[in-house]
């Protein structure tokens, strides 16, 4: 028992002495013999066992079913996450790519004032071009060594 004195709570044990069987009065009367009983009970309690088994069997496979379907959601989360990733940055680089090729176009065209050569014209082909080629060496319009981009271009 619980207590309190002087203002501090105080806790008592008492010792109950234990209950005999013969001095426990019978609360339930029953009519049929014991074996009756649990004849009758013992079915309905084994069947009961067995459908919560069963129960907790599908309970943990479905449980399972989720967790399985949560982490291949999330899988596919970050696969669709990095494919768009590497998408955006081949997009990104073709159309790096294509300014570049403009840009170094405009560039041609705009410095361009006979420096490279003259343009090729309706006639030339790979014939013409190497007989133009051959004469332009032998009369000394070609130089022994490459010159630099930025000579050719006039910067």
């Amino acid at each position: 028992s619980m207590t309190s004195e002087d203002g501090k709570l105080k806790v008592e044990k008492e010792k109950v002495g234990k209950v005999k069987a013969k001095e426990i009065e019978a609360d339930v009367i029953f009519d049929q013999p014991p074996a009756t009983i649990l004849n009758s009970m013992l079915p309905l309690y084994l069947n009961s066992q067995m459908l919560s088994i069963l129960f907790d069997a599908q309970a943990s496979e479905l449980s399972s079913r989720m967790t399985a379907m949560k982490a291949a959601t999330d899988n596919a989360s970050e696969l669709a996450a990095k494919l768009t990733t590497i998408m955006n940055k081949k997009r990104q680089a073709a159309i790096t790519q294509e300014l570049c090729e403009i840009s170094a176009g405009a560039m041609a065209t705009e410095t361009a004032e006979d420096k490279a050569g003259p343009a090729l014209g309706v006639f030339d082909n790979e014939d013409t071009v190497l007989d133009d080629l051959m004469t332009e060496i032998e009369s000394g319009g070609v130089p022994d060594a490459p010159l630099e981009p930025a000579t050719i271009l006039g910067m």
